[in-house]
């Protein structure tokens, strides 16, 4: 099997604000992203079905309290305008 690629990104500006470190990494055809610090707890998975989910990681505290589906926000992949070139 091949191993995951991954990255970190973080954002931020000469005057010192920044924003969050996040992992990234791609599983087959699957991209996942988890803000550091919280990768145990929640992740961003953007499904090569076109379906995005911000949900629990399985197996986590907030998990064995919830009943049913983790996910906490759901959507569609957008579709590009074709402004976007």
């Amino acid at each position: 099997m091949a191993k995951d690629k991954e990255a970190r990104v973080g954002l931020g500006s000469t005057e010192g604000q920044y924003s969050m470190l996040w992992r990234v990494w791609v599983h087959g055809d699957e991209i996942y992203l988890a803000p550091r610090g919280m990768a145990q707890l929640v992740k961003l998975s953007l499904h090569s079905s076109g379906i995005w989910r911000w949900a629990w990681v399985k197996d986590s505290v907030l998990d064995e309290e919830l009943e049913g589906d983790r996910t906490h926000e759901r959507w569609l992949k957008p579709v590009p305008s074709s402004r976007d070139g």
